[in-house]
């Protein structure tokens, strides 16, 4: 029984180095074959062709599925360029001498080959570039000229393109760029945005300190006849139209989403120094009939007062902390 295992262990083993050597052998004769199979100048051509597409490979170094490293990017596409250029040196100084058309082909493919990878580098290195979709139009026509100038060569199982690999990094190059740029635009919208909203509530601020006003020691003046209530009443009149003016402009401002605070912040002084006007204009007519009819005594006279007064003092606490808050978010945009 151990001899029978014996013999069929010896009998597997020389299997298997019978189709290890045959596998050898098949290898070695493929390699020798593939070496063998193009002759002349075909041969030098499609070893040059194996070179670009070797470099161009290159550029998975700094690709992913859907995006590039750019600090990678940034230091291999110059090693690419120069790799590319020192094959086209390579075909320039070996030239046929007689026309070839599968060397013109060549060399004009690796020409914008090379420019492909010059766009590259220059869209990594600035990828906010303002021309951006005029540089993204220029890498997808320099592709197709090199594509289609390697699809002309006529060597025999010879199917050239850029690859899969610098195709990609094209895609996401210009994805990466345009993304960039987005961005950059969004920024530049919200610093415009910003810009606007300082310069709408500083004016309206400025606005606000101009006309604002306590108007109760002209109701004291009324009183003691030194103006009369009609005109005081007048002047508070143009005041709430000032004020009305001023509530307008608020509701029509853009407001950038983390300005919202300042801006209610802001809305609530105008709007209580507002009910203030309203309050106080009340106080006076009320005030302007007692007077006229004698029958009011000074103390009834100040309790009509009371709740303006409150008003008044409120909108001062408040207007303060809306200059705190404002003056330190001026100072973060600046």
């Amino acid at each position: 029984m151990k001899t029978e295992n014996l013999q069929k262990l010896q009998l597997g083993v020389k299997y298997l180095a019978f189709f290890t050597v045959a596998i050898g052998l098949f290898l070695l004769s493929y390699s020798f074959f593939s070496k063998t199979a193009y002759k002349g100048y075909d041969r030098y051509l499609v070893n040059k062709i194996s070179e670009i597409q070797k470099i161009n490979d290159k550029s998975k170094d700094f690709t992913s599925e859907d995006s590039i490293d750019k600090d990678k990017a940034v230091k291999k596409l110059p090693i690419i360029n120069s790799d590319l250029n020192a094959v086209r040196n390579d075909l320039t100084s070996k030239a046929p001498e007689e026309s070839n058309e599968n060397y013109d082909n060549l060399v004009k493919g690796l020409e914008s080959n090379i420019l492909i990878i010059q766009q590259l580098e220059a869209m990594v290195n600035n990828p906010m570039g303002k021309d951006i979709d005029k540089a993204s139009e220029n890498l997808k026509t320099y592709a197709d000229t090199t594509n289609n100038y390697y699809s002309l060569i006529n060597i025999k199982n010879i199917n050239f393109s850029i690859g899969k690999q610098l195709s990609l990094a094209l895609d996401n190059t210009i994805k990466y760029c345009r993304t960039s740029n987005n961005l950059l635009k969004q920024a530049e919208i919200k610093v415009d945005q910003y810009s606007s909203f300082i310069t709408k509530i500083d004016e309206l601020n400025t606005l606000f300190q101009n006309n604002k006003v306590d108007y109760y020691p002209e109701a004291l003046k009324a009183r003691k006849n030194q103006v009369s209530y009609e005109l005081t009443i007048s002047n508070i009149d143009r005041n709430i139209t000032t004020f009305e003016t001023i509530k307008k402009s608020l509701e029509g401002m853009v407001i950038p989403n983390d300005t919202l605070e300042l801006y209610r912040s802001f809305n609530a002084v105008i709007d209580q120094y507002y009910d203030y006007l309203k309050n106080t204009k009340y106080a006076l007519a009320t005030e302007s009939v007692h007077n006229i009819n004698g029958d009011a005594k000074e103390e009834f006279l100040d309790t009509l007062y009371v709740n303006s007064k409150k008003l008044y003092s409120e909108v001062a606490v408040k207007h303060k902390g809306f200059l705190k808050d404002y003056e330190k978010f001026k100072k973060s945009k600046q």
